[in-house]
């Protein structure tokens, strides 16, 4: 497993991506970039994370379907970030989440600044025709 971030950007599709990103990851200030079809959710889920500890940020995808919006979305989180006293050094994107053109954006805008990544290796098993999350497996968190 990686090392606790300092700050994690993260591209959040559902509550459970933020939970995990907080517990694994450890970090004291996470940004989040949603679309507005989950945001409702995902804010929910970190108030009840405040708890431990972690400053949360905030960014929404006004189109998930641009890679140009997440790009600047994770722009505008990490001169944020800086604008704390993070270094881009300090700073780690997970891009687990979000559709694929904001998962190609935010990874985009990572790597043009310099800024690692960390993804969340969710186990699977394939039932009735379709993928199902392996409950009785944990979720890794990889570099």
């Amino acid at each position: 497993m990686p090392e606790p971030a300092r700050a994690l950007i993260l591209l959040a599709s559902r509550p459970e991506t933020v939970e995990i990103a907080v517990r694994r990851m450890r970090p004291e200030t996470l940004g989040v970039i949603v679309s507005q079809e989950i945001l409702e959710a995902v804010t929910l889920k970190c108030s009840e994370l405040r708890a431990e500890g972690v400053e949360f940020r905030y960014r929404m995808v006004d189109s998930p379907m641009e890679i140009g919006d997440a790009f600047s979305r994770f722009e505008h989180l990490l001169s944020e970030l800086e604008g704390m006293g993070y270094g881009r050094e300090d700073v780690l994107l997970d891009a687990t989440g979000g559709t694929t053109p904001m998962r190609l954006g935010a990874a985009l805008a990572a790597m043009t600044r310099g800024v690692g990544m960390v993804h969340q290796r969710v186990p699977q098993v394939y039932v009735g025709g379709r993928w199902e999350r392996d409950g009785s497996r944990e979720v890794e968190v990889a570099p």
